[in-house]
This record gives C-alpha cells, sequence and structure tokens, in this order.
C-alpha cells in the first residue's frame, strides 16, 4: 500500500529546509519576486537589469549553497555558517555592476562560467580532498537523483496544474491570461523545485554513509543503453579519423563537438560506474572503465588538429579558445587516470573548477586572448580594399563590438570610444531602446569610424538594398502611373487600353500597350549597373560614395534609378524606388534574381 504524506509530514519537512536553508530560501523568493514582476510587467527600462538579477540569484543559490554545505561538514557554529555565506553572496553581488550580458557576449559568456563554477562547487564542497572517495560519490549520487526527481515533479505538478486552470477556463469562461500560466511555471520552478531539492539533500555525513545502494534503474541505463551509444559513436568517429588519414583530408569543423560530446558522456559514464565496475559479472563496465581513457587519445589528436586548421585559418576566438582549453584538459585528465593506479574522482570536478574560474578574468582567460588575436587580424585588413579584406574587416568589427564594445576598437581610431559608449548606452534615450538596439547603434557608430562599409561584405547569396534618394516623383509629364512590384504579371484595364506586365526568366519587364505598343526593360543590367558603380565607390575611397541610411540601405541618385522607353504611341519610363541585389562578381551570383519596386509612367507622344 502507498503510504501518501500527511500535511504535518509536508509542513515539517518544509520547515525543517526553512530552518537548515534558510538564506537559500530567500534568494528563491527574491528570484520569484522578480521573476513574476517582469513577466506581469514587461517592457520596463530596467528589464535587461532584472534579468540579470534572476540569473544572478542561480549563481548566489549555488554558491551559498556550497558554503553552508562546507559549513556543516566541518562542524562550524552557527554564526560562522553564516559568515561564510554572507561572504559567498557578497561575491555574487559585486558581480551585478561587472557584467552587462544584455550588452556584451563576453559578459554573457562569463555569467555562464560563474554558474558553472557554482554548481561544480556543491559537488565537492563537502569532500573536498582526496580520502572517502566512495561517500563523495554517494553524496552526488544523491544530489544528481534528487535533482532529477524534483525536475519529474515540478513538471508534472505545472502540467496538472495547468490543466486545471485550462479546465477552469474554459467551463467557467474566467479567461484566464496566458500570464498566469507562466506565472504558475516561475514559482514551481523557482521556489518549488528548489525547496523539493534541498529537501533530499543528506542532513549530515552519516545520512551519506548509511546509503550506499547503488540504483539498479542506473545500473541498466549506463550498461545496456549509454556505453553502447559511446561504443557506436567511438567507431564512427574512429573510421572517420582513418579516412581523414588515407585521402590526407582536413577534418571537418563539426567533429570538434562530436568529440567533445562523447568525452562528455564517457566521463559521465566512468563516473555513474565508479562503485560498481570491479564487483563480479560487471566484466563490460570493468572493461570500459580500463579502456575509456586510452581510447580518448586517438581522438584527442583529431580534435587538436580539427581546431588548429579553424584557429590558423581564423583566428582565436571565446569559442575556439573554450574548445582547445577542454581538448588541453581531457587531454591531462586521460594521463592521469592512465599512470595511476588508484585516481581521485574528485579531480574532475575541482579541475574543472579551477579551469572554468582562470577563464572568467585575466591575461590568461579567453577574453582577453581573443581579443588581441582578432585585433591582430583587424590590423593586418584595415588598410585592404578588395572583397575578401572587407568581409574579413566586417566579420572581426562585428565580433569585437558584440563581444567587448566600442573600446575594444580603441587602437584603431584617435577618438575616445569609451566616452562614445558610454553615450549610446547610457543616454537618456536609450532606456527607451531595448538591448538590440543599443548594440546595433554601437556596431554602426563602430563601422562609422573606422570608415567600413559593412554592405561591402555581404556574400553573393545575400542582398542589399538600393533606395531611391527621391521618394515624391513629379508625374507632369506622364498621364498615367501605376505601382509595379517585380514577380507579379498583371494585366490592367485602361482608357489606352489593357495593358500587359510580364517578368520575364532573363529578368526583363516586358509591357504591353494595347494591341501594337511594346516596350522592354532590363532590369537585370540596371542593378548589375548599379552594383558595379557601388562596388567601384568602395574599391576607391578618393570617390564620393553614396550614402546609406539607418539600415545600411545604399541612397542612389534618382537618374540612376530610372529607365526609359519608347513605343510607337507611348513614351514609358519606369521609376525604379528600391533595388535588391547581391553584391558577388562571382558567375554563381547569375543563379539569384534581383527584386523591385517603383512606378510605371506612360504618356502620350
Amino acid at each position: 500500500m502507498i503510504k501518501v504524506p500527511s500535511l504535518f509530514s509536508l509542513w515539517q519537512q518544509s520547515r525543517k529546509v526553512l530552518f537548515r536553508f534558510p538564506l537559500q530560501t530567500l534568494i528563491c523568493l527574491l528570484a520569484m519576486s522578480v521573476w513574476v514582476w517582469t513577466n506581469n510587467y514587461p517592457g520596463s527600462e530596467n528589464e535587461d537589469h532584472l534579468y540579470k538579477l534572476i540569473v544572478l540569484c542561480n549563481l548566489a543559490f549555488t554558491v551559498s549553497l556550497s558554503a553552508n554545505l562546507h559549513a556543516e561538514k566541518q562542524g562550524w557554529i552557527l554564526w560562522k555558517s553564516i559568515g561564510l555565506q554572507l561572504l559567498a553572496l557578497a561575491l555574487c553581488i559585486v558581480l551585478f555592476p561587472l557584467l552587462s550580458p544584455q550588452l556584451f557576449e563576453a559578459d554573457l559568456l562569463r555569467l555562464l562560467l560563474f554558474i558553472l563554477a557554482g554548481h561544480l562547487l556543491v559537488s565537492f564542497s563537502v569532500y573536498p580532498g582526496h580520502s572517502n572517495i566512495l561517500e563523495f560519490w554517494h553524496f552526488n549520487k544523491t544530489l544528481f537523483l534528487r535533482f532529477i526527481t524534483a525536475f519529474i515533479f515540478s513538471a508534472v505538478l505545472f502540467a496538472g496544474l495547468a490543466v486545471a486552470l485550462l479546465t477552469v477556463d474554459r467551463l467557467f469562461n474566467y479567461n484566464i491570461k496566458g500570464d498566469v500560466y507562466f506565472n504558475l511555471f516561475i514559482v514551481l520552478a523557482t521556489v518549488f523545485n528548489s525547496m523539493f531539492f534541498l529537501a533530499g539533500v543528506p542532513d549530515s555525513i552519516q545520512d551519506t554513509i548509511q546509503d550506499q545502494s547503488y540504483p539498479k534503474v542506473l545500473k541498466i541505463f549506463t550498461q545496456y543503453v549509454l556505453i553502447p551509444l559511446l561504443t557506436i559513436y567511438f567507431g564512427i568517429l574512429v573510421v572517420y579519423e582513418l579516412k581523414i588519414a588515407i585521402n590526407s583530408e582536413l577534418p571537418n569543423g563539426m567533429v570538434s563537438i562530436l568529440i567533445l560530446g562523447y568525452a562528455v558522456f564517457g566521463i559521465l559514464s566512468y563516473l555513474l560506474i565508479y562503485p560498481i565496475s570491479n564487483d563480479s559479472g560487471n566484466e563490460w563496465m570493468r572493461q570500459f572503465s580500463k579502456l575509456f581513457f586510452w581510447l580518448m587519445l586517438p581522438l584527442l589528436i583529431l580534435l587538436f588538429v580539427a581546431i588548429w586548421v579553424r584557429t590558423d585559418n581564423y583566428g582565436l576566438t571565446e569559442m575556439r579558445y573554450f574548445i582547445i582549453l577542454l581538448a588541453i584538459w581531457l587531454l591531462v585528465l586521460c594521463f592521469y587516470f592512465i599512470i595511476y593506479k588508484s585516481p581521485s574522482i574528485q579531480l574532475i570536478p575541482i579541475s574543472l573548477f579551477v579551469i572554468t574560474l582562470l577563464s572568467t578574468y585575466g591575461p590568461q582567460s579567453p577574453f582577453n586572448l581573443s581579443k588581441k588575436s582578432q585585433q591582430g587580424r583587424l590590423q593586418t585588413y584595415i588598410h585592404q580594399q578588395d572583397e575578401n579584406a572587407n568581409r574579413e574587416k566586417t566579420s572581426i568589427v562585428n565580433y569585437l563590438v558584440n563581444f567587448h564594445g566600442l573600446t575594444a576598437l580603441q587602437d584603431f581610431t584617435s577618438s575616445n570610444l569609451s566616452n562614445i559608449q558610454e553615450q549610446i548606452v547610457f543616454n537618456t534615450d536609450s532606456l527607451k531602446l531595448n538591448s538590440y538596439l543599443i548594440k546595433s547603434e554601437l556596431r554602426d557608430t563602430a563601422f562609422a569610424i573606422l570608415s567600413i562599409d559593412p554592405n561591402a561584405s555581404l556574400p553573393y547569396n545575400q542582398y542589399i538594398s538600393f533606395n531611391n534618394a527621391e521618394k515624391i516623383i513629379s508625374i507632369s509629364n506622364f498621364n498615367y502611373a501605376y505601382w509595379l512590384q517585380n514577380g507579379s504579371d498583371e494585366e490592367l484595364s485602361s482608357p489606352l487600353g489593357k495593358i500587359k506586365i510580364e517578368n520575364k526568366k532573363d529578368q526583363s519587364l516586358l509591357i504591353t500597350i494595347g494591341e501594337q505598343d511594346t516596350v522592354n526593360f532590363n532590369i537585370k543590367q540596371l542593378g548589375k549597373d548599379i552594383r558595379t558603380n557601388y562596388q567601384k565607390q568602395i574599391a576607391n575611397n578618393t570617390e564620393p560614395t553614396w550614402n546609406t541610411d539607418k539600415n545600411n540601405n545604399v541612397i542612389v541618385p534618382a537618374k540612376q534609378m530610372n529607365l526609359s522607353a519608347s513605343s510607337l504611341n507611348y513614351n514609358v519610363e519606369i521609376n525604379i524606388q528600391n533595388l535588391s541585389s547581391n553584391l558577388s562578381n562571382q558567375p554563381s551570383s547569375q543563379e539569384y534574381s534581383i527584386s523591385f519596386t517603383g512606378y510605371l509612367l506612360i504618356s502620350n507622344k
């Protein structure tokens, strides 16, 4: 018979969590309150900062929990435990003004690194030393299973309550808004899920020692699902490595992600089977534990080659730095587990925690090294004007501004970019703009200061828009005007008779008026002429260039956007208002059509 917990039992568990983890409970309530407020009042001036606060609450929760658990393990008195937790909380508070993840992607990555470090810290906060390896494993097993259980309970509870709300809405016409469902999700995700998880954290070291059972479902999943899948993927990667070695090919860039994925799930499998790998009847597991780190070595060679090719061609970025760092970490880890007969599994989270923290700030951080690498590449291309250089300059400037802000370009201009960035980010108008528009203005400012045309770098399969400088046209010399849009074949009735508009496959426009008057306009040639003229201006900075608007559309003089022709009885003109074309001189660019809109003007001779 299933034993249903009484309300008193639930209250006792909740009370126990509140007294044992008061600071963590307050952090969850703060995150819930702020998140509900932003959901109910979207678009506020400080919305980005509120979301940053919510994410930092996640970090504060894990770091303060680690401090709490460590103090419990050491048997510290209450005030000493609270002091350590408040110190951990203060470190998180310091990050709030330092990070701007809504504006700079480098800060977003830093925030993610701190969150990862916080979760890793929880895993070894109770057992930081090399002793008590089995107790360390069982403690983390308990946390891992409790995390999964909390997720399942929260998901099922949300689904059930959401269906209940929907039923009330449909049966009683309460008109429950979508925000109510999301508020319910927020409450369950922040408070219920966290409290349920905390209720399952072992009370003391004795709980960990007593509960050293191995879940049967975990053994079945690892032995019959995870390890066989890893074996299949290993075979695929080894065959691919032999293929590129035989054919003397360079590895595909995607192989780096596949190898890292294999390594992550392989290490997870190794950790999951650690306590039972040497038990009788687990021969497969024992062989996997012995061979896994040996089998990683040929894959790591392939990983180093793949990332070297990308870095050599395109320089260092944060993502490539992380792949290189993880590759080195995996290599050291492999040698450690191969050489030592009794390796400590605590080294895995502890070493990864140290690497993660060292990656956040400092001269050795990926952000500093990547910025310098890309600044060096920009210095190489800054004075070149060919198509490849324009493409590289645009890509590098976009990267530097998106990740590091305008100040990353200070070496390339005498303007005070720090002041300019502050004016863009903190002026009164910016408070009414979202972060996307602010980042867009930062990029546009960078291109303007460095005299780089971002449109010059568009590849052949992307379009650039050319707009007519004159939006208001004079029709005094014409009798009839009609709005044209390419791709639309039409037949119109008029005092002149039927007017037939046909878009031909060669991108010409055939106009038939009445029975015997026909004119043809070569739209394709017009687009080519405009594109060629614009490219010449890009290549030669001494000539006056056409201006661009705030959306990077090129403004073209009206005379160069007009086409005229005559038939037996009529004068016909096309006034193009907008024309989109690719910029490439490659033959393959001919496959892409030109799109346009404009006016068709007709007058009698």
